[in-house]
């Protein structure tokens, strides 16, 4: 067995461990605060705000993402009005 495994609580092995994020770290890091806008609130356990940062998507990402395909939307948006003004059925 490791010694991570065998001595867990032996201060030697705890010294060189890194350090648990705390929810704010884990909120940051997931685009929902940066820093100097209001506080993000966070109304649950930590065990709960793991939880839920760690289900969620990069909010910047989304956001890139999302408008990388506003056009495409639109042109499928217009190509659907276009169809229906000449009495076409969309598939």
């Amino acid at each position: 067995m490791a010694t991570g495994e065998k001595d867990f609580d032996d201060p030697l092995n705890q010294q060189h461990r890194p350090r648990r994020l705390t929810p704010r770290e884990c909120a940051r890091l997931m685009g929902f605060e940066a820093p100097g806008e209001a506080k993000f609130r966070i109304p649950v356990s930590d065990t709960q705000a793991y939880r839920q940062f760690g289900n969620s998507v990069v909010v910047p990402v989304f956001a890139a993402v999302a408008k990388l395909l506003e056009p495409k939307i639109k042109q499928a948006v217009a190509l659907r009005q276009q169809e229906a003004q000449h009495g076409r059925r969309s598939r």
